[in-house]
């Protein structure tokens, strides 16, 4: 059988987050849809990323069985897909190290990200952009965003952590 060509006559999706509506609209692997283990992947890696900006950035999937259909020409498959989503992670705490002359309350209203809120790295990334690009505008004061965020994950909290991040200038008048 292997080296056959294979058709998905079905997708059997077990998880919490994600549904089968989000599976079906996200994945490349179908039913009636010859399957290709590159596809697959792919979907994989994109379901874990769905997961991760949902909140949930340990989640792992799994293939929990296949079933192999023997056919004339070509094969078909049952794929069960599970999930371990893992802990809903929220943003537990938002610190800001290396603003010596700059106001970290400032700082911090500009990223917009709040303490509480439901942990999703292209919001992190988004505050990081906006915050780097308000400084840029402002010539004088905190000059420069220079590290990545570093989040640190520990029983089901984020902790949004730019070390350093900041090259100061002139301060920024009050």
């Amino acid at each position: 059988i292997e080296g056959r060509p294979a058709y998905v006559s079905r997708i059997v999706w077990e998880g919490g987050a994600i549904t089968t509506g989000d599976l079906e609209l996200r994945f490349n692997t179908r039913a009636g849809k010859l399957f290709r283990t590159s596809d697959f992947e792919a979907d994989c890696n994109g379901l874990l990323a769905l997961y991760e900006s949902r909140g949930y950035p340990l989640a792992q999937c799994f293939l929990a069985d296949v079933g192999v259909f023997p056919g004339g020409e070509a094969d078909s498959l049952t794929l069960h897909l599970r999930a371990d989503e893992g802990a809903l992670f929220t943003l537990d705490e938002v610190r800001i190290e290396g603003a010596k002359e700059t106001d970290t309350d400032f700082i911090l209203r500009e990223m917009r990200l709040r303490q509480g809120e439901l942990y999703a790295p292209e919001r992190i990334r988004a505050a990081r952009d906006r915050l780097g690009r308000l400084l840029e505008q402002l010539q004088e004061g905190v000059i420069a965003v220079d590290r990545e965020a570093v989040v640190v994950f520990a029983n089901s909290r984020a902790r949004l952590l730019l070390a350093s991040p900041l090259e100061e200038g002139t301060p920024l008048p009050e």
